[in-house]
């Protein structure tokens, strides 16, 4: 099953190669196991054959960082705060928050 979020980036990717000349781009990209990675490049391929756009790429990491896969003890530590909301902390970003961007892609 694809998930609902996938087929608007797939459709919105169709309407910019259509309709759009996008010059600055962020790409913001979480991945445990490193999947969603091998998506995204799919996703953003066109984008990255085009010299008229400048892809820019920040990834979430959280503090500390998650293994994969996840020991046991691992999992069952972090399920309270996952279960109260409670979100995890994330390693400072690293892209420029004063540039502009024209996209950007979660």
């Amino acid at each position: 099953m694809i998930d609902q979020k996938i087929v608007f980036i797939i459709k919105f990717g169709v309407y910019y190669q259509t309709y759009h000349k996008v010059k600055n781009v962020l790409v913001v990209t979480y991945s445990q196991s490193g999947q969603l990675d091998d998506i995204v490049k799919n996703v953003i391929h066109e984008m990255r054959l085009d010299k008229d756009v400048h892809l820019d790429f920040e990834t979430l990491k959280p503090e500390p960082e998650f293994p994969f896969p996840w020991p046991d003890i691992r999992f069952w530590d972090a399920m309270p705060e996952s279960v109260r909301k409670i979100p995890a902390k994330l390693k400072p970003l690293q892209f420029d928050p004063t540039k502009k961007y024209d996209l950007i892609l979660l």
